[in-house]
């Protein structure tokens, strides 16, 4: 966890360098095409007094709930980026990308 001068935590920071090292060990990867491929990943950080979550593509993050006496109940945290959605699909438009279906490609290891 990064924290500023007061020893505050930046969560958002944190977020962000995890973000980049994750990518760089990907970029590593020679069987992983990452100019062409597309992305999805999902971090939720839990604490007492707050849960914090960030999510990119078509991963889910949801808290379980198991109140004492009750049935359990399922609180999502993120919702989908997908291209398929209208909306997402136009947010990557306008934002200067493309939208392309995908070519599987068998890699073996």
């Amino acid at each position: 966890m990064k924290y500023d001068e007061a020893g505050h935590p930046q969560y958002e920071k944190t977020f962000v360098d995890i973000s980049h090292a994750l990518n760089n060990m990907l970029k590593k990867n020679i069987y992983i095409d990452t100019k062409l491929s597309g992305s999805t990943g999902v971090m939720t950080l839990v604490r007492p007094d707050k849960v914090i979550c960030a999510n990119v593509g078509d991963s889910r993050s949801a808290l379980f709930k198991f109140p004492q006496g009750a049935e359990a109940e399922i609180i999502p945290l993120s919702i989908d980026q997908k291209p398929s959605d209208p909306a997402e699909r136009q947010r990557i438009i306008a934002s200067g990308g493309r939208v392309m279906p995908c070519r599987s490609t068998l890699y073996l290891i």
